[in-house]
Order: C-alpha cells, then structure tokens, then sequence
C-alpha cells in the first residue's frame, strides 16, 4: 500500500511468509528503508502470516492485520522508525476475530474496516480498539476492501463478484435478496401443495387397503370383508 503522510512518501508491504512489514521508497529505485515486526505466536507484536497493512494518512500509524493471531496491529511512527503500539480492537464473544485478510482506513471518517473471512463479514473500528458495527450478507471470503467518496467496495472473492455498500452500510444489492426471499416462498407453497396433495390420495386409498386389516387385528374372529368385485349374482330368466 502506498503510505503518505506529511512529507514522507512509502511503499509498505506486508511479507507474509516472512512475518515481517517492508517498507520500500518511492524514488525510482525502490530501495528497502526498513522492516518491522517479527515471527510470534502470542507474542504483544509478533507477527504469524500478516495478510494485510493500511496507513492511517492523518496519523501516519500503521494496521497490521496478523492473520494466524486472528487480531489488528498498531505500529506508530516515531522520527524515522515505525514503533510498536500497544492498542487492543475490542470484541464481545459472538464477534472475535476468526480469519481476518485485509484492512482499509476510510480517510473521510477516519473508521477502520477489516474484512474477516473466516465469518463472512467486515467489522468497522475507531483508531481506539472499539469495535462500531459489523456488515455483510452472504459473502464467501471477503479478501479486500476500499472505500471512495463514501462508498464501501468488497471483493466477495468464492462468488466471484464485487458487493458494493453505501454510505449508511447499506448493501446495494438488497433487490437479490429480495428475489431469494421471493423464490423461497414459491418453494414452500410448492412444497406444501405436494403434501397436500399426497395427504388426500392416502386419505381415499386408507378405507379400501388398510382400514380392514386394522379391523381384523383388533377382532380375529370377524368375518372377512367381501370383494364385492368379484361377486357372482345368481339370475333367474322370467318368462
């Protein structure tokens, strides 16, 4: 991500495999300036897979998504070195982080986005820890989020779509849901229509296939019904 703030102009990545942030310069020649951030499982900032960096452009401080840690990062900068930042991004236990994958910083607002794929959705922080609001309905892995001009755009990456979101976090796409909602209805009507309608033929074949033979194990001694089907009347010619 391209990291500008005051002066300074940064490119930041977040090295995965490496566990570390590598911040190159943006003079042509792409020099290495430094890294931050080591391997550490539970460590206060050790790294384990970050997937994800964003720059808070007011602040300079820096969101480290640390991925096989499930939490949210903070590194400040102080001089010319970025140092550790000791913010916890507070959830209740319905909410904790599960695979979070990416982070943005909405320069309007100043809210902090963090997409989690690991439940579907995409949180939204204060620069405090608090945790606002979470939204999303039926993504599958939502892996990147920007937001422009008050807009929320997320790459719902197992549906191979883009699901976009208003200012209020409203989703666009709330006709689809409309539709589903709709088609499950026929469905069910359909559904019940079927059992109806076996329900009734089971109520006419009941007396002629199965309402005698409960009569008959209830008393054994009764006669058995007459097949009236093939009964033989005698005749009589009349002269």
């Amino acid at each position: 991500i391209n990291a500008e703030y005051g002066n300074r102009s940064e490119v930041l990545v977040a090295d995965a495999f490496n566990n570390t942030i590598a911040v190159f310069s943006t003079d042509g020649n792409n020099t290495l300036i430094q890294t931050f951030g080591s391997f550490g499982s539970g460590d206060v900032n050790g790294l384990n897979y970050p997937t994800g960096v964003t720059v808070d452009p007011f602040t300079g401080d820096v969101y480290v998504v640390d991925y096989n840690n499930y939490r949210l990062l903070t590194w400040i900068l102080q001089g010319n070195q970025y140092i550790y930042k000791n913010v916890t991004f507070k959830t209740d236990s319905s909410s904790s982080l599960k695979k979070p994958w990416a982070v943005y910083v909405d320069p309007a607002s100043r809210l902090l986005f963090l997409t989690d794929h690991g439940k579907n959705t995409i949180r939204v922080y204060t620069p405090t820890g608090q945790m606002l609001d979470s939204f999303g309905k039926g993504f599958k892995w939502p892996s990147a989020i920007v937001i422009t001009s008050g807009v929320a755009i997320v790459a719902d990456t197992l549906k191979h779509r883009i699901q976009v979101y208003n200012s209020t976090l409203e989703d666009d796409s709330a006709k689809n849901d409309t539709h589903k909602f709709i088609v499950s209805i026929i469905i069910n009507v359909g559904l019940a229509l079927l059992f109806l309608t076996g329900f009734m033929i089971f109520r006419k074949l009941w007396p002629r296939y199965y309402e005698p033979r409960c009569r008959d194990k209830k008393n054994p001694k009764a006669p058995k019904p007459v097949s009236y089907t093939h009964l033989t009347l005698p005749t009589k010619r009349i002269v």
